[in-house]
């Protein structure tokens, strides 16, 4: 098939990863070995695209361990024991024993002496931890209404903490209005010293997926990833994992441009990942699931809902010339 050597160019122009360049166009590298760029076209990196879907709407701090993020009250207890030192000083010391208490009542008791919106958020992290979430929510929302004078530290902590509490007691419209309200609280210019807030958009998006709702979660990892998160990252490696084996989730997917865009990123930097195992059962209705390319399934999907103007043009053409869709190419790119 011959090949039409002005848009493969213009796509590998388009496409170009950032690197040291002999000019202002292009890495020197695609003029190596002319015939190999156009046969095999560059990847990018998945990272680097992730975190460019969308402009963060808030700045909001992240506050992760290296590929792993865990809630204030299991958290390694160790940064969030220094904060609360210098909170609250030496008074500090008798928290852990407070938040090891067998449940809020006796958490609270523990915690004698102490202000009294710690007592509250301590008493109902016991709770919390102890699955007895009517108790968390009561002490949660107490820690919440004490007067503004009162209410110096824990408030961002409590109001995170109302939509983990109600994610656990499967109330997703409540917790997705705890966890949008923790992010206002903090672009309000609430302290946020252990990133809850960047946190609560992953917790956010994880209600959506559980009801189905693909497109609205991946707007907010989306967020979370363009803040710099390394778990907002992943989760959308994740999330676009799953649409792209499943036939019904992608036709809903290429219909919303963010998602579509997050497809075509990652199919143009996973080639690795992109023949599914024939030997897995299908996830969706009908015949056992043969060797084929996720890119062709992608690509069938735009071409049946008619998509022509779409988001990330330039890359979605790539994906069609790599896949031998040289008409479908020249349509994207222009």
């Amino acid at each position: 098939m011959k090949i039409n050597k002005p848009l493969a160019i213009a796509i590998l122009l388009a496409l170009a990863a950032p690197a040291v360049a002999c000019g202002p166009d292009f890495p020197p590298q695609l003029l190596d070995e002319r015939a190999a760029t156009l046969a095999d076209l560059p990847e990018s990196a998945f990272a680097f695209e992730a975190t460019r879907l969308v402009a963060p709407a808030k700045l909001l701090p992240v506050v992760e361990k290296p590929y792993d993020w865990s809630p204030p009250e299991q958290h390694g207890d160790a940064q969030r024991d220094e904060i609360e030192r210098g909170w609250l000083g030496d008074a500090a010391r008798d928290l852990p024993k407070a938040r090891n208490a067998a449940g809020a009542d006796a958490a609270y008791a523990l915690s004698d002496g102490l202000p009294e919106e710690t007592r509250l958020y301590v008493a109902g992290a016991a709770a919390f931890a102890h699955q007895d979430y009517a108790a968390a929510e009561r002490r949660f929302r107490a820690v919440l209404e004490l007067p503004a004078a009162s209410l110096v530290h824990y408030g961002v902590w409590a109001q995170y903490m109302l939509g983990r509490t109600a994610y656990a007691q499967h109330h997703p419209a409540e917790a997705s209005a705890a966890f949008a309200a923790t992010r206002t609280l903090v672009t309000q210019a609430a302290d946020d010293p252990l990133g809850v807030a960047a946190a609560s958009l992953g917790d956010e998006a994880r209600v959506h997926l559980d009801e189905g709702e693909d497109a609205a979660a991946v707007a907010l990892y989306a967020q979370q990833a363009a803040l710099g998160s390394v778990s907002g990252r992943g989760s959308l490696l994740v999330v676009a994992r799953a649409i792209a084996r499943d036939d019904a989730r992608l036709d809903r997917a290429v219909l919303d441009p963010l998602t579509q865009r997050l497809l075509v990123a990652y199919l143009f930097s996973r080639s690795d990942e992109l023949i599914d195992d024939p030997n897995e059962p299908a996830k969706t209705a009908g015949a056992p699931r043969r060797a084929v390319s996720k890119t062709e399934r992608f690509l069938a999907a735009v071409e049946r809902h008619g998509i022509e103007q779409v988001d990330g043009a330039d890359r979605l053409a790539a994906l069609a010339y790599r896949s031998g869709r040289f008409d479908m190419a020249e349509k994207l790119a222009a």
